[in-house]
This record gives structure tokens, sequence and C-alpha cells, in this order.
């Protein structure tokens, strides 16, 4: 029995959707036109029937963020889209709605919620990106371990101005391109011209701050 796919409906700026979606779509055709969506839990549940019904089609990894703050339900979630299929292509301009919607000044007061925080692009299986991201997202200060919410978009174009050429490529790791909305719900991107392995997650950063 085939399960039916939950309706996709857009609330937002249609045009600015598609010329968001056409710039994702373009890089992702040297990819197999494959996308991954950066999901946050972090604040608040993703509490969402057409994320959820993803979850069934094995199309989510969660990345296991092996930290005391972090519970299971607030560990950030991959999701693999593949642009060549119509409806996933429509999941994606989904996703870059519920990414404006969440950057509405009103929606930010209440509870500066992201859950929609980017999409990368990348030859390497989702897999090892969620391990990247658990390495990377624990840092060694003060004898303990600190969690680094580098994934956050409020928090990803910041650290790229304080970390050295060598630190950023690394940072990216595998990932080639990392996009994401900025504060004014522009395309923020950056390539990675050097992806590799992240052999340990360190980048020598002395002070954390991290959204609340």
């Amino acid at each position: 029995m085939l399960l039916t796919k939950p309706k996709i409906e857009l609330s937002g700026d249609i045009e600015k959707i598609d010329e968001i979606a056409e710039q994702l779509c373009e890089f992702a055709k040297p990819y197999q036109s494959r996308c991954i969506v950066i999901l946050d839990p972090f604040i608040s549940a993703l509490e969402d029937d057409i994320i959820g019904s993803l979850y069934k089609e094995f199309k989510i990894t969660q990345v296991k963020i092996k930290h005391p703050s972090v519970l299971a339900w607030q560990r950030p979630l991959l999701l693999t889209l593949n642009l060549k299929n119509n409806y996933e292509r429509d999941v994606l301009r989904y996703t870059i709605n519920q990414a404006l919607t969440e950057l509405n000044p009103e929606n930010l007061y209440k509870n500066s919620t992201r859950h929609y925080s980017g999409w990368i692009f990348t030859h390497t299986k989702v897999e090892k990106i969620s391990e990247d991201f658990s390495c990377l997202s624990l840092q060694n200060m003060y004898q303990s371990k600190q969690l680094l919410r580098f994934y956050d978009p409020a928090v990803l174009p910041q650290l790229l101005t304080i970390l050295n050429p060598k630190l950023q490529i690394k940072l990216l790791g595998h990932i080639e391109i990392w996009t994401l909305l900025d504060g004014n719900g522009d395309l923020f991107y950056r390539h990675n011209h050097e992806p590799g392995m992240v052999y340990t997650g360190q980048l020598g950063i002395t002070t954390i701050r991290t959204r609340t």
C-alpha cells in the first residue's frame, strides 16, 4: 500500500522562494541533483507533517551529538533530497518558505526558532557528514567538552570570519557548498575548494557564545 504524501502549500513570497530554489538546484547539478537540508530542533521540537513523512522514507539522518545539553530530540537532522524528483523539489521550496517565515521579525521575537538552517552540497555520503558534524560540535575548552552549534545560521557566517583559511576548510570538511539565509532572507553561500576529512574537530576557539 502506497502512503499518501502530505500536500505542500507555500505561504510566502513565491517569486523569492522560486528564485532561491533555482539557485539551489543549480548548485545541486554537479552532485547528481542531491541537496542536504540541515534541520535544527534544538530550541523547540520540529513538529511538521511534511518532514515527519520523510522519516518514514529514510530520508533523514540524525546527527548524534554526545553532549549533556543536547537531548536526543534536540539533535540536528540532515534531510537528503533528490531534486530530480518533482515532489522532493517541492519539499525544497517548502523548506525555503519555512526558513523565510522563521526570519519574520515577529516570529524571531516570539521564540527565536530557526528550524530550517541551511542547504549543503557534497559528493560524500550523508552518514559521513553526520559524523563530521558530531566531531566538530564538541570543542575542548577549560578541560571539558563545550558545545559549538556551528551549523546554526546565526553562528556559521560569524564563525567563518574569525577562523583562518585552514580552519575554515576544516570546519566545512567534506561539504563543498554551504548555503543558508542571512538575516535579510538573502542566500549566503560559501564554496569549499579543498573538501576533505575532519581528522579532529578542534578549531582552537577559546571563547564560545551560543544562542539561548
